[in-house]
C-alpha cells in the first residue's frame, strides 16, 4: 500500500504504519488500519483536537487524450488534413507540426469543441510532399483523476474530500487512528474488497478549529455578543475545549466520559452564547 501525502489544507506531514507489501500482510488484510502521523501548522507542531478526513484512493490516471490526423497530397501539395481521433481534454486548440521527408511550407491550425479536435484548416498546402507526410497534433494538458475506494464518511467521489471529519485529539504534532473503527464519529468500515485493487493510496485531508476562527473572525466578531468578540483567543480555547467535550460524548468507549466539571463548562458557553445575545449584521449597537 502507498502512502500519498497531499491534498492536505495545512502543512502535513505524515508517516504511516500501514505495512501491507509484505506477503503476510496481503494475505491477512486486517478490517481495521493502524495509521500514525504527524502534523505541522506553519512550521510548530499542532496541540489540540484536529478535524481528519481520509480516503483510500487509486493512483492518478492521465484522462486527457492527444488528437491524431492524417494529410491528404495531391501533386506534392498537402490539400486537407483529416482528424482520425479527436482526442479529449483540450483547453485551447493545439499547435499542428507537419514534417515530411522531401515537402515543406505547409502550414495549418485546429479548431476544437468540448475539449476535442474537431477540425484542422490547412492554410498553405507546402509543396513538394510525399503521399502520408506525418501530422503531429499537440498533446493537451493532463488531467489526473482518482477512483475513491474508500471514505470515512463514504462521501469521497473520484478521490475527492469526504463531506464530513473525524475529530482526533493531536499531542505535539503526533496522532493515530484506526482506519474503519466504527466506534468513531463519521467513521465508516473498510471493505475487504478495496485491497484486491492493484495501486491503492491513502489520503488525508487536516483542518483545525484555530485557523478557522482566525480566517473568519471578522464573520464571528459580527454576529457574537459583544463581551464575546472582545476575546479572541478565550473563545478559541472555549471552543477547543467545547470539541473535546464532545469528542467523549460521541464515542465515549475511546475515553472518559464527561465529568461533571465538563458538564457546567457546557452549561456556561449555553449560557454565554445564548442565540438571543447574538447581534443582527451590522447591529454595532447591541449589548453583550
Amino acid at each position: 500500500m502507498k502512502t500519498e501525502n497531499g491534498v492536505v489544507r495545512w502543512v502535513l506531514t505524515v508517516s504511516t504504519a500501514l505495512l501491507l507489501h509484505s506477503p503476510l500482510a496481503r494475505a491477512q488484510v486486517p478490517q481495521l488500519l493502524n495509521y500514525q502521523g504527524r502534523i505541522a501548522v506553519n512550521g510548530t507542531n499542532f496541540t489540540g483536537t484536529g478535524e481528519f478526513k481520509f480516503a483510500l484512493v487509486s493512483g492518478s490516471t492521465n484522462a486527457s487524450m492527444q488528437a491524431t490526423a492524417s494529410g491528404t497530397v495531391i501533386y506534392g501539395f498537402l490539400v486537407n488534413i483529416t482528424v482520425n481521433n479527436g482526442g479529449s481534454g483540450y483547453s485551447t486548440p493545439p499547435a499542428v507540426t507537419i514534417t515530411d521527408s522531401t515537402g515543406a511550407g505547409a502550414a495549418a491550425y485546429t479548431q476544437i469543441s468540448g475539449g476535442v479536435v474537431t477540425n484542422i484548416v490547412v492554410t498553405s498546402a507546402g509543396f513538394g510532399y510525399s503521399s502520408s507526410p506525418a501530422i503531429v497534433i499537440a498533446t493537451p494538458p493532463e488531467q489526473n483523476v482518482f477512483a475513491t475506494f474508500w471514505s470515512n464518511d463514504g462521501s469521497s467521489n473520484a478521490g475527492g474530500q469526504p463531506a464530513t471529519s473525524v475529530p482526533l485529539p493531536v499531542t505535539k504534532g503526533l496522532y493515530s487512528v484506526l482506519l474503519g473503527d466504527t466506534t468513531l464519529s463519521n467513521m465508516s468500515a473498510i471493505p475487504a474488497a478495496v485491497f484486491t485493487n492493484a495501486d491503492v493510496r491513502l489520503r488525508a485531508w487536516f483542518n483545525d478549529l484555530g485557523k478557522i476562527i482566525e480566517s473568519e473572525w471578522a464573520l464571528f466578531a459580527e454576529r457574537l455578543p459583544e463581551s464575546v468578540a472582545k476575546k479572541k483567543r478565550e473563545f478559541g480555547e472555549n471552543l477547543t475545549t467545547l470539541n473535546g467535550i464532545r469528542n467523549k460524548v460521541m464515542h465515549p468507549v475511546r475515553s472518559a466520559p464527561p465529568s461533571e466539571e465538563d458538564l457546567k463548562f457546557v452549561k456556561r458557553m449555553q449560557e454565554t452564547l445564548h442565540l438571543s445575545k447574538w447581534r443582527k449584521r451590522g447591529d454595532k449597537n447591541a449589548s453583550g
